[in-house]
């Protein structure tokens, strides 16, 4: 993976700060642009794997991904998932449409 924008790095670094501040979780459990998250192929063009801007978990997450920063899709899945967009149709459309639905087939609360 390309390595993230600026901008796109300052807004999930903020974010994290905010969500800490305001105790919403441990910093330990917020984590950003480190993460892989298995999701189902729901239409032929989706990816198999995401890599959100920014991800919350759950505090039994910390032991299954010891070995490996990957929340896999027979593992509960995280609190929070946050992507950043850029404009256009085709990036507005992999983000709103195609990820969205990936996210919601995993049960994840907050996307």
């Amino acid at each position: 993976m390309p390595p993230e924008s600026e901008l796109n790095n300052w807004l999930a670094n903020y974010l994290k700060f905010l969500l800490v501040a305001a105790n919403v979780a441990p910093l330990r459990l917020i984590k950003i642009h480190a993460l892989e998250l298995q999701v189902p192929v729901l239409q032929p063009s989706d990816a198999a794997n995401r890599y959100p801007d920014l991800v919350m978990l759950h505090p039994e997450h910390l032991e299954l991904t010891q070995r490996r920063l990957t929340i896999t899709r027979d593992m509960p899945p995280p609190r929070l998932v946050v992507q950043a967009f850029r404009p256009g149709k085709t990036n507005q459309d992999r983000g709103y449409v195609h990820k969205r639905a990936q996210y919601a087939a995993l049960g994840i609360p907050e996307y």
